[in-house]
């Protein structure tokens, strides 16, 4: 972002996406190049926070996340989360999955709603 060049963006994506999607990389190679970036740290929920919620959870990492690693989450959501009934680490997986991995989710969802 800071050098205005395609490559390095390209090369951070690359980082986010566990396949490549040729609409995301032209739309936003136009927006990183003219977007200012917060960089501070993401709010991570307290542990009191954690303990207040009663309902089941399910939570679902991806194991090669450089926003969330896969099993840091999944190590740190154990812990914290009294309700936590399931978690589920998506393997060979990135912060924005492929779209096989999606259905998977969406599989596991309506599953158990139904």
């Amino acid at each position: 972002m800071w050098t205005k060049k395609q490559k390095f963006v390209e090369r951070f994506l690359s980082a986010l996406f566990t396949e490549r999607d040729e609409f995301a990389i032209k739309y936003l190679s136009k927006v990183f190049l003219d977007f200012e970036m917060d960089f501070s740290p993401i709010p991570m929920i307290k542990e009191s926070e954690a303990k207040k919620i009663t309902k089941p959870l399910t939570i679902i990492g991806a194991d090669n996340d450089l926003v969330f690693p896969g099993e840091k989450l999944l190590k740190r959501a154990k812990s914290i989360f009294p309700s936590l009934k399931k978690v589920w680490l998506l393997d060979d997986s990135k912060h924005v999955l492929r779209k096989t991995d999606n259905q998977k989710i969406e599989d596991l969802i309506l599953s158990s709603i139904g």
